[in-house]
């Protein structure tokens, strides 16, 4: 595994290794693979990312791995509620949740994982005001959040800043 680089090596104190990776098949890009490979995707990836980065070395570092896994607001961590839209790939990310959350219980404190659930994420200057619309129907019919995650990239973005 290559170490991760970066020309702002400021933002990451104490030298610490951040690393960033998100992967998925999003809802819309469900019908361009096999319900096998959305599983091992949107799933399997993120409970073997938590189970191999724990296992690398950290060299004296005492406190704990902090692990984000970013899941759809409406996953469903109770494999009994199966929902009318999206059943199953909502169960399946909802499946991914609780296996990413009970590993780190069972770390005894090694581990603590913490699950954000986002919505629709967009990016407003590639959509038509066709597609922005049809988002918005899709939003209010299943009721997901709309979240501007702008402000914080802008901020992201500048040398220096630093928020862990």
């Amino acid at each position: 595994m290559k170490t991760p680089t970066t020309s702002h090596s400021s933002w990451i104190p104490d030298q610490s290794i951040l690393a960033i990776a998100t992967i998925a098949i999003s809802p819309s890009k469900l019908s361009t693979v096999t319900w096998e490979d959305a599983c091992i995707i949107s799933r399997d990836y993120a409970v073997k990312g938590i189970e191999t980065i724990t296992q690398l070395p950290r060299h004296g570092k005492t406190q704990p791995l902090r692990f984000i896994s970013m899941s759809g607001s409406n996953a469903v961590r109770d494999q009994t509620k199966k929902p009318l839209l999206m059943g199953d790939y909502l169960l399946m990310r909802g499946d991914a949740e609780t296996k990413i959350l009970n590993y780190a219980t069972a770390s005894n404190g090694t581990v603590e994982a913490q699950v954000t659930k986002t919505g629709i994420i967009e990016d407003p200057a590639q959509l038509s005001a066709v597609s922005k619309l049809g988002r918005a129907f899709l939003r209010s019919l299943v009721g997901l959040p709309k979240i501007n995650v702008e402000a914080y990239r802008r901020r992201a973005s500048r040398p220096g800043y630093q928020r862990i």
